[in-house]
């Protein structure tokens, strides 16, 4: 596949996966803090998909760079200036969850909007892209994301045995 390694979309897909990271890191923290046996399934399940959008990532990452070291090293300065702020936590919000009683809801809430950040990242991603394959990648992990936040709505609808609309 031949690629031009644009700095900025090398940046992008750093960005991309430092997102994924943040979401193991939190994934693999509500399983820690969770008692329960059904909802570990649910965050054992995302768990193992954020492992594997990070690999999908970084394979692209050092596609698109051609094996180019400088490249590489240019984009980590390139996603040092992205015009955006990473909404993920901060080790304040972090703290939270170090509490015994942290409810189920509040980590399933937190869980969809990780996931909603994803289906905007990589619809932001996928539009501006002109390769037809990177542009397919992007669309698929956007779904991927999407597919993961109803998930969570469901499983929460389910287990708390509630019908009435989530906001979306």
């Amino acid at each position: 596949m031949e690629i031009g390694a644009s700095t900025n979309l090398l940046a992008w897909i750093r960005f991309a996966i430092q997102t994924e990271e943040k979401s193991l890191a939190l994934y693999t923290g509500f399983l820690k803090k969770l008692k329960s046996a059904y909802p570990k399934q649910l965050f054992r399940f995302l768990i193992g998909e954020e492992k594997k959008h990070k690999k999908i990532l970084t394979s692209l990452l050092h596609k698109v760079a051609e094996g180019d070291e400088q490249k590489l090293k240019t984009s980590i300065t390139a996603f040092k200036k992205l015009p955006i702020k990473n909404p993920m936590f901060n080790k304040k919000d972090a703290l939270k969850f170090g509490e015994k009683n942290a409810e189920l809801t509040t980590i399933l809430n937190m869980a969809i909007n990780f996931e909603k950040f994803g289906v905007k990242l990589y619809a932001k991603i996928e539009k501006k892209q002109k390769n037809k394959e990177i542009k397919s990648l992007f669309k698929n992990l956007a779904a991927q994301e999407m597919n993961h936040k109803k998930i969570i709505e469901q499983f929460g609808l389910t287990l708390l045995k509630i019908g009435f609309p989530i906001k979306r």
